[in-house]
């Protein structure tokens, strides 16, 4: 559970008091947390970003297979009996996707599994795997492994790994592509005791780029300082942001920094901000 800023706050308050047990009680529960995100919408089509998507971050999605004609015992697949094919993709046995489960085929399309941008390296190990589900037991079909996109992978727009066992191989194709993007300023802050602090910041994005960091204190946007803002009109402030303007932040050590911030493209990865389209 990520413990936040506000958190923390109530947390020294309570120790002071001696009320530890409130504290502990306050992280039990969120009911009482005042965060946002700031906006991020779909980047136009046909647009150059700037920056182009970041070297080393591709988009994947697991998109269709074919399943080995035979079982990994040897034995044909019985017509009356075909199997629930779903998929799970890892990297260096780290879990990035997963499919729903496709009943009765040996060709299952995952039009609605979800994609998302992730970080690889050139020496990373992915690997596809196959299972047959039923309601109790997911019982493995094949797998095989691959490596990051390549130019050419990027240029056709999708990588087929062999699945299975020669005589009965298989195939699971995942769509590829160059990180996609939204548009936004690529942060989420908290609201507490008058001041605005940074809790979640999108490191590929106009946020991070600019080197803005959880637990900054935005201080002021634009000119505008926070102070005893309301909620409304410091979200007004950020939501108002296009080109950029300056921010002021004080860092954890007390230190102050200006820089410029602006709407720009976000290329969020899956462990920070889920699927993108």
């Amino acid at each position: 559970m990520r413990v936040t800023y506000r958190e923390r706050a109530i947390g020294r308050r309570a120790l002071i008091a001696g009320v530890a047990g409130t504290w502990l009680a306050g992280c039990a529960s969120q009911k009482n947390l005042t965060e946002f995100a700031t906006r991020l919408a779909p980047a136009p089509k046909g647009v150059a970003l700037d920056p182009p998507p970041p070297a080393g971050v591709y988009w994947l999605r697991i998109a269709a297979a074919r399943i080995p004609d035979r079982r990994p015992t040897g034995e044909p697949w019985n017509e009356a009996d075909l199997p629930d094919p779903s998929a799970v993709l890892t990297v260096d046995g780290e879990v990035l996707l997963e499919t729903p489960a496709v009943a009765n085929t040996l060709a299952p399309a995952w039009t609605g599994s979800p994609g998302g941008n992730f970080a690889l390296a050139g020496s990373s190990q992915l690997e596809i795997r196959l299972r047959d589900n039923d309601a109790l037991t997911h019982k493995p079909i094949g797998e095989g492994r691959f490596r990051a996109p390549t130019i050419a992978d990027l240029a056709k727009g999708s990588i087929r790994v062999t699945i299975g066992k020669v005589g009965a191989k298989g195939n699971v194709t995942i769509a590829v592509d160059e990180a996609h993007a939204l548009i936004g300023l690529g942060f989420d802050y908290e609201i507490f005791d008058s001041k605005v602090v940074v809790s979640r910041v999108l490191a590929h994005s106009p946020a991070g780029r600019a080197g803005m960091k959880v637990e900054d204190e935005i201080i002021s946007v634009g000119g505008v300082r926070f102070g005893k803002l309301r909620s409304r009109e410091v979200r007004g402030a950020f939501n108002g942001i296009e080109k950029p303007v300056e921010v002021i932040v004080r860092h954890t050590g007390g230190t102050t920094e200006n820089f410029q911030l602006g709407q720009g493209p976000c290329y969020p990865l899956f462990s920070e901000y889920g699927p993108v389209a």
